[in-house]
């Protein structure tokens, strides 16, 4: 079940009017992949549209799912279309490890956000100039030399995502594990820090006067508290 303050904040979306449009020349795109037809998924995707006017969007997803969709927020930038209804998470990372994904993507940083997050905080074109792959830490919450980047609200560099999944042997199932074990492994002076990527976003810990984006919000291992003072000080769109 979502955390109170995360649904009532994303209840204020139900009336709001979000109308999506395509940038030219756009240096940053979000990317969701999710097959279900939800009220969660409308919401989440309206909520990422407000807080990012500066960002392109991709969905994939069923093709039922990207005309609903469609129908609500207008043409989509990137669509691509999967036969399943229900997809696992192998089968969500066999996706976002696919170099013919990152291909598509003209952008030069490409924000995957699901349908457990919130956009909190507007991502402007010159944060992070050395960029390789932020989110909020999992595992290992105290080790730099070992904690992961979670990908379920993580700000990404593309040619590094495709360079990684398309010249290195791709030895886990697991999207987000193997590309922050890469990055680490081939380019660790840009692996973030555990304070920088608590300062981006939150799961179980994170900054609340800093992050982006919340990830995890229905998930029972969460375990960050605040909630409510954070969106106690946010307006819908800025």
């Amino acid at each position: 079940m979502i955390e109170i303050n995360c649904q009532n904040y994303l209840n204020n979306y139900l009336s709001k009017k979000v109308v999506y449009h395509h940038k030219e020349n756009c240096r940053n795109l979000m990317l969701i992949l999710d097959t279900r037809l939800s009220l969660a998924l409308i919401l989440v995707i309206k909520n990422a549209i407000d807080k990012m006017p500066n960002f392109n969007l991709m969905l994939i997803s069923t093709k039922e799912t990207i005309n609903f969709i469609e129908n609500i927020f207008g043409k989509i930038s990137y669509k691509v279309e999967i036969n399943k209804s229900k997809i696992n998470l192998e089968e969500y990372s066999k996706i976002l490890l696919d170099q013919n994904i990152w291909k598509k993507i003209k952008e030069d940083r490409v924000l995957i956000f699901q349908s457990d997050t919130i956009v909190l905080r507007n991502i402007s074109d010159d944060e992070f100039p050395k960029l390789s792959m932020l989110g909020p830490v999992c595992v290992d919450f105290e080790n730099e030399n070992k904690f992961m980047i979670n990908g379920g609200f993580s700000l990404r560099n593309t040619k590094l995502m495709m360079e990684l999944c398309t010249n290195k042997i791709i030895n886990s199932s697991v999207e987000d594990l193997f590309y922050t074990e890469q990055i680490r492994k081939h380019y660790p002076e840009l692996i973030p820090s555990i304070q920088e990527c608590n300062n981006f976003a939150i799961e179980s810990i994170g900054n609340k006067l800093t992050a982006k984006g919340i990830h995890g919000t229905d998930k029972y291992y969460r375990t960050f508290s605040g909630y409510k003072e954070i969106f106690d000080t946010l307006e819908l769109s800025g």
